[in-house]
């Protein structure tokens, strides 16, 4: 059974929406806040969720006179950081980045988990990201469609980036391999710490492809490292208007 406790959580309504909620506790706490907030973030550096994370953390002190600090606590696609979070005590100094991964996927995936996505009080979304398949600057693969072939000609042979089971990467390449008609389970889905991890892993030639978000690529994309096959949106996204959709 599980012993429900509220921790106040950051979801995926705009950045400073949740300065104003976190302004509105000051009511059950006339000090508030009086010592620095702990974000934590269930995925390494460098992808979305942990640079959403930072982007808050430079703009909350603003408001609130006091210090965010983040600390990273991946693993076990978010769950490790997701766990420690139902157990701690919910009085407004504790948060929690999360991600639809980490939160939703994995844990619709995963029923024997000791916390559900209902455990949280979410208070903002603070971005909703295009997603985006890329391969090695220097990959064969040049397009989609030539990436689709070799996956359908031998699946195996294909290894995908991916920030653990049940996230964004992995579930974006098994409905690839769906729509293609290719058994899901001949999916090779290789586990990083965080989206950006595994882009990274991309254009270090560890992997074939990633299919994740857009911001943990775009440097990568704009170095040349990565290339980009497809994007998610249904027109050509500014900047990167060589990307199909």
């Amino acid at each position: 059974m599980i012993h429900k406790t509220r921790s106040i959580s950051v979801g995926f309504l705009a950045c400073l929406a949740i300065l104003v909620l976190l302004v509105g506790l000051a009511v059950a706490e006339d000090k508030y806040p009086n010592k620095p907030i702990k974000l934590y973030v269930p995925y390494g550096a460098g992808g979305p969720t942990d640079l959403a994370a930072r982007v808050l953390a430079g703009v909350i002190p603003e408001y609130l006179g006091q210090p965010v600090i983040i600390i990273n606590k991946p693993g076990a696609s978010g769950s490790i950081c997701l766990d420690y979070m139902t157990k701690v005590k919910p009085d407004g100094y504790t948060m929690l980045m999360v991600a639809i991964g980490s939160n939703a996927l994995y844990t619709a995936m995963n029923t024997k988990l000791p916390f559900k996505y209902n455990d949280f009080d979410y208070v903002a979304r603070t971005q909703i990201n295009p997603g985006i398949t890329t391969v090695n600057g220097k990959s064969r693969f040049k397009s989609f469609k030539e990436l689709a072939e070799a996956i359908k000609k031998d699946p195996s042979k294909i290894k995908w980036g991916t920030a653990g089971l049940g996230t964004i990467q992995h579930l974006n390449a098994a409905m690839i391999y769906a729509a293609l008609g290719v058994p899901v389970s001949k999916l090779v889905a290789v586990p990083y710490d965080s989206g950006g991890a595994a882009v990274m892993a991309v254009a270090k030639g560890e992997v074939d492809a990633c299919s994740g978000n857009l911001p943990e690529a775009m440097s990568l994309l704009r170095g040349g490292l990565v290339r980009g096959l497809a994007v998610t949106t249904p027109e050509r996204l500014k900047g990167f208007e060589s990307v199909p959709t």
